[in-house]
């Protein structure tokens, strides 16, 4: 059997086979057998002090909360834009990802609402009128929105309702992750900042989670990866090794909410 075959069929038993924890951590690729070629163009994570330049050379507020939204969540930006308020479980302090929107995947996985997003969750759920608010600020800007007619604006505004981020009605799903991509390099470039883009953050999340004493199995499933060698190699050699550059998540958690993370998940 040629290799490649053989990875990937050790993948797929890897993600299907009802392993415990024991079994999982002997799956676990040590830090230093780690392949250093994990590290490259792929792998780049963006520090405390960049996205906050980034955030203040963004010139959509939308984008601006997305951005927020996930520094703290780690969210695929396609997950993200297609987030309902359904998707926020407020009382349970989590967020549901639905298979439907997890890119195409045929499973979903829950995570935590970290305390650092209780403002934003606030300000955008009080919004009684936030899918007009994005409409009037996309209206503005783009010379196609400016131009619906009140037929379409109102259909716009009864599929929005419904939608963390209304502009996914607007622009349509694959037109906002464009979209977001291409602010995103814009706001680096006057930034200054190059060889980033919007799925660093992610991986940056990923160490951010290793930074704050999870380990690996929890970071899997914070991540929604079916397979531990997935995050192992999402997270790669060089990123542990420069972990301690990097603010920890969930400061605010407390002692219990971090047990119940490390051993519940």
């Amino acid at each position: 059997m040629k290799s490649s075959s053989f990875n990937t069929l050790h993948r797929i038993l890897n993600s299907i086979l009802n392993y415990n924890s024991d079994e999982y951590v002997s799956q676990i690729v040590s830090v230093e057998k780690l392949p250093e070629k994990d590290f490259g163009r792929r792998y780049q994570i963006i520090s405390d002090d960049e996205i906050i330049c980034i955030r203040e050379n963004l010139s959509d507020p939308e984008l601006v909360d997305a951005i927020d939204v996930d520094w703290f969540t780690g969210f695929r930006i396609g997950t993200l834009l297609r987030l309902g308020k359904s998707c926020f479980q407020i009382k349970k302090r989590e967020i549901m990802i639905p298979a439907s929107i997890n890119k195409g995947k045929v499973y979903g996985y829950n995570i935590p609402i970290f305390h650092e997003l209780d403002p934003i969750l606030a300000r955008r759920f009080k919004s009684s009128d936030l899918a007009n608010e994005v409409f009037e600020f996309y209206a503005n800007t783009h010379r196609n929105i400016a131009k619906f007619s009140d037929e379409m604006k109102k259909e716009y505004l009864n599929q929005a309702k419904n939608c963390f981020f209304p502009g996914v009605v607007l622009f349509g799903a694959e037109g906002y992750i464009k979209y977001a991509e291409e602010k995103f390099r814009s706001a680096c470039d006057a930034a200054k900042i190059s060889d980033r883009r919007i799925h660093d953050i992610r991986r940056t999340f990923a160490v951010r989670l290793l930074n704050s004493g999870l380990d690996y199995l929890v970071i899997k499933k914070l991540l929604g990866h079916r397979s531990i060698i997935t995050t192992e190699r999402y997270i790669g050699k060089q990123l542990v090794e420069i972990k301690e550059l990097f603010k920890p998540i969930g400061n605010e958690f407390s002692k219990d909410e971090l047990y119940k993370l490390q051993y519940e998940c």
